[in-house]
């Protein structure tokens, strides 16, 4: 009788998906609670007890129409696209907001509450081409002048995902009224592009003396590295 034990690879796959968090050293959920961060990911005021709070979580559903052509999505850069037809996208691209508000609403929001971007998530299950797009975060100001800061996202998807329609960048950057990313959308394509915030600025928490900016800890979306002990199991590097 053979009393070997069968490798499950499809459960092996999932629990590396479940590992991974704050490989960029952003503070991770992984590592418990910080004492300093209250129910509002505020350094003060704790309220019943310190707890951590997950980065927020922001979903845009993304489609381009068009059966033959390329086209351009743009998130955020409410002083650019606020009153514009498509928002800066074209004329092909919807964008839908996963949480519940009209997508002007979040652009609204940008020009009052300014925020980090501590991880773009792109995934896109029929078309995996579609993930490796590149970014292109585009920075303005009122004298005219731009910046542009490319995001690879080629070098983005995970040797260790084993899942090639699904990219991530950890590459932090701060989006304002003036300040927005693109990239493009493949003909026939739907996507769900994630931001995690990592910081958020509120005024209006300076009305009962709380700092204005918010801290969230790093999201678990993704793994680690691990290495196979082919005599005693799977173990984790670094434990």
């Amino acid at each position: 009788m053979n009393n070997e034990k069968k490798f499950n690879t499809a459960e092996y796959r999932n629990s590396l998906q479940e590992a991974f968090s704050g490989m960029d050293g952003w503070d991770s959920m992984d590592g418990g609670i910080d004492p300093a961060m209250n129910f509002e990911g505020d350094p003060a005021m704790n309220v019943g007890g310190p707890v951590a709070i997950e980065a927020p979580e922001l979903n845009f559903t993304i489609t381009n129409s068009s059966t033959t052509a390329n086209a351009t999505a743009v998130l955020f850069g409410a002083s650019l696209f606020l009153t514009d037809a498509f928002f800066g996208s074209s004329s092909t691209i919807t964008i839908t907001p996963d949480f519940n508000v009209p997508y002007v609403q979040v652009l609204r929001d940008t020009s009052t509450s300014p925020f980090t971007i501590g991880m773009v998530r792109m995934q896109c299950s029929a078309n995996a081409a579609q993930v490796t797009q590149n970014l292109s975060v585009v920075s303005t100001n009122i004298y005219g002048s731009s910046k542009t800061d490319p995001i690879n996202m080629v070098t983005q998807v995970s040797e260790y995902q084993y899942n090639n329609t699904i990219a991530r960048s950890a590459k932090p950057f701060d989006i304002t009224s003036d300040v927005y990313f693109s990239f493009t959308v493949l003909p026939s394509t739907t996507l769900t592009c994630t931001v995690y915030v990592k910081n958020k600025v509120n005024i209006a928490r300076q009305l009962d003396g709380r700092p204005i900016s918010g801290h969230y800890l790093a999201p678990n979306t993704g793994i680690k590295p691990v290495m196979i002990n082919t005599q005693g199991g799977l173990r984790q590097l670094g434990k």
